[in-house]
């Protein structure tokens, strides 16, 4: 009697069984994985505790930590500078709290800046505190100043202090002097003074000026228009292109009136903290003519001399608005 033959399925079921299967296993690893119960716990704020302090509260809380020594002018050794992840953040309990602790400043050896622009030092001396493990930049730029020079170009360092290879403390002052480029082409100031302001004008822009703001007053011993008084004076070396302010004479073609006088008139401006602009007007038998004009500075007083005739006003304006109105009398 022959054996009974047993009943194999063929390769081609067994395969895809398998791999279902082995799907499922993943699905129920990960299941298992993401539904546990997982420890967390909300980060404290360790900055500016020393080390040692808080190294034994960390073991009690069963809290892993590591420690990166930095150099630090402004926090004391042993001090926590910063820490990942910060304060307040809800973490895992295996997750490694790293703790960065200060080892107090370093001497560092300052680098040769000079020839290099101020973006450029301040990138170098990042990337230096950053490779030597510093808090902060090498050292810190403090004062800068620019001047001129005929040898380096513009933007670039002419002198540093300390010099390059001094030897200081990380973090310490870095002053720069700075090129502000070649020397630029001079002038000088012609006399301008008794001068029509048209004539002076054109000697000005002659030497390469310009007319600034311009003053006027009422001189009754000068001609109108002339100019009483510049600024800068005659023969101050200046640079093309700068301006010279004049204070010029009132252009006043009018007779004179019999009963006319002249005072001395004083106003006490408002209180201001940056310079405004002021003006009088004259109103008397003859008119209305501006009598002063100027930006006055803080605390400044105003004063100047007019002559007036008759019935008068005088009419004080601080930054185009009417501030005050004077009633002045020619006789008696």
């Amino acid at each position: 009697m022959s054996a009974k033959n047993s009943y194999r399925l063929p390769n081609w079921v067994s395969y895809p069984l398998l791999f279902v299967e082995l799907v499922v296993l993943v699905l129920l690893l990960s299941w298992l994985y993401f539904t546990r119960p997982v420890d967390t716990y909300t980060v404290p704020g360790l900055v500016g505790a020393e080390l040692t302090e808080v190294q034994q509260i960390l073991a009690e809380e069963n809290i892993d930590y590591d420690v990166e020594w930095r150099s630090s002018l402004r926090t004391p050794e042993g001090e926590i500078i910063r820490q990942r992840p910060s304060p307040g953040r809800e973490a895992r309990l295996n997750r490694t709290l790293r703790l960065y602790v200060s080892r107090g400043a370093e001497e560092v050896r300052v680098p040769d800046l000079r020839g290099e622009s101020l973006m450029s030092a301040q990138s170098e001396l990042s990337a230096r505190g950053e490779a030597g493990d510093l808090e902060g930049p090498l050292v810190n730029i403090g004062n800068v100043a620019r001047v001129y020079s005929n040898s380096v170009a513009e933007g670039e360092i002419i002198h540093q202090d300390p010099e390059p290879g001094a030897v200081v403390l990380q973090g310490s002052q870095l002053d720069l002097l700075i090129s502000r480029g070649s020397w630029p082409e001079t002038t000088v100031v012609p006399p301008v003074i008794d001068q029509d302001i048209e004539a002076a004008r054109r000697l000005l822009e002659e030497q390469g000026l310009e007319v600034g703001r311009v003053r006027h007053v009422l001189d009754p011993e000068a001609d109108p228009s002339m100019v009483l008084e510049q600024s800068p004076a005659a023969r101050i070396v200046a640079t093309p292109g700068e301006e010279v302010a004049l204070t010029v004479n009132l252009d006043d073609p009018q007779p004179r009136a019999r009963d006319e006088r002249y005072s001395l008139f004083r106003f006490t401006p408002p209180r201001s903290l940056v310079p405004r602009k002021a003006r009088v007007d004259l109103v008397d038998e003859r008119g209305t003519r501006t009598v002063f004009e100027d930006d006055i500075s803080p605390g400044q007083r105003i004063e100047f001399l007019a002559s007036y005739s008759g019935t008068t006003r005088l009419m004080f304006y601080w930054d185009g608005e009417l501030q005050k109105v004077r009633e002045v009398e020619s006789s008696g």
